[in-house]
């Protein structure tokens, strides 16, 4: 069994047919039954079946005491697993539980490369002193006009006012 050898009994498994082998090593991932047969397309019975024999048996036992996988074989087992994992993320993401949703969207956030923010600070420093905070109107008008005087000029976003109609009286 050791430098990647097949037992015997995983060697008659392959020979069987390539989902028996592959449903067993999603069995040993924790893959419920029903996942199984949905990804692998196998009938319902005939896992049960495999499931049950002395055959899985061994090879599972086989398995249990394989080597670590090369990375090529890792690589393809996440593959299959990936829309499985898809769906799952998906059922979390619409979740009626806020912190199901909660938890899904921080990891998928995370796994797409954005950090979530851990602290925010916001300082309020001193304002900007205005010169003309304790001006009266009357005050603010004599500045401007002597301003004004002096040559300056003074831009403003207000609109002039329109003449006033000589036949209307001032109040």
């Amino acid at each position: 069994m050791n430098n990647g050898e097949l037992t015997a009994a995983e060697t008659e498994l392959t020979a069987i047919g390539g989902w028996h082998y592959e449903a067993l090593r999603l069995h040993l991932m924790g893959f419920t039954p029903g996942q199984i047969v949905e990804t692998l397309g196998c009938p319902a019975n005939a896992l049960r079946t495999l499931l049950n024999s002395k055959l899985a048996q061994a090879a599972l036992d086989a398995i249990h005491a394989k080597n670590l996988e090369t990375l090529t074989e890792a690589q393809t087992t996440l593959q299959a697993l990936l829309p499985l994992a898809i769906d799952e993320l998906r059922n979390e993401l619409t979740s009626p539980n806020e912190e199901v949703r909660h938890k899904a969207a921080r990891w998928l956030a995370e796994a797409a490369g954005c950090t979530p923010v851990r602290r925010v600070e916001v300082r309020k420093g001193p304002l900007p002193e205005d010169p003309y905070d304790d001006l009266s109107i009357e005050e603010l008008r004599a500045r401007a006009l002597e301003k004004i005087r002096q040559g300056a000029s003074i831009e403003t976003t207000a609109r002039p006012m329109p003449e006033p109609d000589p036949a209307t009286p001032v109040q």
